[in-house]
């Protein structure tokens, strides 16, 4: 290989994943360019069959993925009104470094993998890609104490609602295996295709492979969408009415004693939801008495009423005859006896009274909690993270029906497992969702929230109603359609919703969970502890000639589309 080869080779792959970082990262809000999804890993694929110097290749990827943190995530800088000198860009220059190492060490595996298969890249490149994105989930428990789930490659293709369908099968990971494969057959017809016409001669019979295998794939994905969208059937469900965060129960308590005065809407409802944390009172589960002397510090002079907040909530349950979801805080006791001080949703039943809160299972990191450490604090908004999964119960006044929610808060859509259906007692049949997300101006969070919520709501098959406050509240029904859209970001009055959509199937994903990219793993890692057994078992026979031994595809002759074992190499027939 003449020098100018070599340095032209090196080039293209230092260069290739800093174009797949940006294109992907433009496929996210605010700029929505989702079609660049089919086309922007193909420069990856190269990455993984180049064989140029590891400097150049591993220099690329590290600074392709913080093109792709650093322009995904601008979001975390514009939070709280940060500029490009504050905290926030700090915060959000150090993620993109993590992100950046994570990148480098999964792609030396991935590399590894690619190139000692006998594969096509439609088949090697999902399976790298989204072991790599499960690998980059995982290593956020290392940094924040919990899994990454941000900028997961298929979470933008919620646009192509037919498609989405399949995350009810194998969640956004399956939607992410797709798109990654019809990267990797559009990269084998251009190899294919550059390596015939340097020859003068292009063998289409070759390129029929990949090219046969992602129709198929992407053809048999949007008949099962549009088989899913027709088959999915409902049934009515209780009348929600979404409350915004001026009219919460605190303000009525402050100005009228324990006489809540609340407009309520017109017309009866079931369910009145309010926003995360609009509550201003603690809510005591332990008694006055357990709380220690050295724990007080941490509430504001008049926030805990000794019980006097919950009789206020089962008043104005009883007053409006329907259940009441309250975004509060709560004090409580873990199961490891200590107190525990939550961000929590309160139900309160109108007959019943007070029910129990669900906690916030996943808390931010670094802003709701240091991660690895227990300390609590409501002035700098630290807080414990709930472990359990309640179900509540409320009635349909026009069915007549009783139906069982789930609660969740705010950076809990980001995560599959806080909505499977199999880590509750049974199944729910709808949730219930309240979230604040104020504090970002720009709308690129509450719209990269909402792509997480629709996913959430496909691969459970069920409704999820949000108050946002600040951001994208409405019905999100079971095949991931919004249609309250047109709801404003800040509520000023109660705005009553169309009844819940109530739906009974479950999904394979909800019984098996991630098992799309535990088994790429398992694949990645059988192929390479295979591959090292048998060259310690058979190693090469240092007299076969140099042109004689396994040569990659993307180095081979043009009539060669994977790897193969000794045959003689044509002179002048290679490929760069």
């Amino acid at each position: 290989m003449t020098i100018a080869r070599r340095d032209r080779r090196a080039l293209l792959s230092f260069c290739a994943p800093i174009v797949t970082g940006a294109l992907l990262a433009l496929t996210f809000p605010p700029f929505d360019q989702v079609y660049l999804t089919w086309i922007a890993l193909v420069p990856f694929a190269y990455v993984l069959r180049s064989r140029a110097n590891g400097a150049a290749i591993y220099g690329g990827v590290a600074l392709g993925a913080l093109v792709y943190f650093l322009i995904g995530l601008d979001w975390m800088r514009t939070c709280y009104g940060g500029c490009w000198l504050s905290p926030s860009m700090l915060r959000l220059v150090l993620l993109a470094e993590w992100g950046a190492a994570c990148a480098v060490v999964s792609c030396y595996f991935m590399r590894r993998f690619a190139q000692r298969v006998a594969w096509h890249m439609v088949f090697v490149l999902p399976v790298a890609v989204v072991a790599m994105q499960y690998f980059t989930w995982f290593a956020g428990c290392a940094a924040g104490g919990a899994p990454f789930p941000w900028l997961q490659i298929g979470l933008p293709a919620i646009q192509y609602i037919r498609l989405a369908q399949i995350a009810d099968l194998g969640g956004v990971w399956l939607v992410t295996f797709v798109i990654a494969a019809i990267n990797g057959a559009l990269f084998d017809m251009a190899r294919l295709a550059k390596a015939h016409l340097g020859h003068g001669d292009m063998c289409w019979s070759r390129m029929a492979l990949p090219a046969l295998t992602a129709f198929l794939l992407l053809g048999a994905c949007f008949v099962y969408g549009d088989m899913r969208l027709r088959a999915i059937t409902s049934r009515v469900g209780p009348r929600v009415c979404l409350m915004p965060s001026e009219q919460s129960p605190v303000v009525d308590l402050t100005r009228h004693g324990e006489a809540p005065r609340i407009a309520l809407p017109p017309g009866h409802v079931d369910v009145l939801l309010w926003p995360e944390n609009c509550f201003g009172h603690v809510i005591l589960d332990v008694a006055v008495a357990d709380i220690g002397s050295d724990l007080w510090h941490i509430f504001p002079e008049g926030q805990i009423t000794d019980g006097g907040e919950k009789r206020v909530l089962e008043r104005l349950s009883s007053a409006a005859e329907a259940t009441l979801f309250v975004g509060a805080h709560r004090l409580t006791r873990a199961s490891d006896g200590n107190l525990a001080y939550c961000n929590s949703i309160a139900c309160v039943h109108p007959t019943r009274g007070y029910l129990g809160a669900y906690d916030k299972h996943y808390l931010v990191p670094w802003s709701e909690k240091i991660p690895f450490s227990s300390r609590i604090d409501l002035d700098l908004g630290l807080y414990s993270p709930g472990t359990e999964s309640p179900i509540f119960s409320c009635a349909a006044r026009q069915s007549g029906e009783s139906f069982h929610c789930a609660a969740a808060i705010c950076y809990d859509a980001a995560f599959p497992a806080a909505f499977r259906l199999s880590n509750y007692a049974f199944h729910p049949d709808f949730f219930l969702m309240a979230s604040s997300e104020a504090f970002e101006r720009t709308g690129r969070l509450q719209a990269c929230m909402l792509q997480a919520v629709r996913f959430r709501a496909i691969e459970n098959r069920r409704a999820i109603v949000r108050n946002v406050n600040g951001g994208r509240s409405g019905i999100v029904d079971a095949t991931g359609s919004y249609r309250d859209s047109t709801l404003p970001s800040n509520l000023t009055e109660p705005t009553v919703l169309r009844n819940v959509p109530i739906y009974s199937q479950v999904s394979l994903y909800t019984s098996i969970g991630d098992w799309a990219p535990i088994t790429c793993l398992a694949l990645i890692l059988t192929s390479l502890t295979t591959f090292r057994w048998k060259a310690k078992k058979h190693p090469p026979d240092s007299s076969v000639k140099e042109s004689q031994h396994l040569v990659p595809a993307s180095e081979d002759g043009p009539h060669s589309t994977v790897y193969r074992f000794p045959l003689p190499v044509a002179q002048g027939r290679t490929a760069d």
